[in-house]
């Protein structure tokens, strides 16, 4: 399926999410990183450690309560491509476009998605219950 349930699924709701995270890492990160493959790397090496903490997180390394939470392990292709290239897509665009209110709305807009997670009975029920 190309868009839909984060265990079938291409792209998800949480793809936007990793745009936003990656404007925030992005635009904190190019202040200190003037290099464009230094800063790749580093972005790059960010999503996947990201990814393997969420799997961890997906199978129950840190519990039956976080691992329910997590709603099931994602599709593999999300997971290898789509998230890390979302993360990379939206840190680039803070590293090219150096704005502060692109900064601020990622800001907000990451906050209420997380919030809204939070108080969910897991982090697939937005996208399962709406879409």
């Amino acid at each position: 399926m190309l868009f839909g349930d984060k265990q079938t699924s291409v792209f998800d709701l949480w793809t936007l999410q990793h745009i936003a995270a990656g404007i925030i890492v992005g635009y904190i990160l190019k202040k200190y990183i003037h290099s464009k493959l230094y800063f790749v790397i580093i972005i790059l090496s960010i999503a996947y450690s990201w990814e393997l903490l969420e799997y961890f997180a997906e199978v129950g390394f840190f519990g039956t309560n976080v691992g329910f939470w997590f709603g099931g392990v994602e599709f593999p292709f999300n997971r290898f491509v789509v998230d890390p290239l979302a993360f990379l897509f939206g840190s680039m665009s803070a590293f090219i476009v150096r704005s502060p209110r692109l900064f601020c709305l990622a800001v907000v807009l990451s906050s209420v998605w997380f919030i809204l997670n939070l108080m969910m009975p897991s982090t697939t029920y937005i996208q399962n219950s709406y879409f």
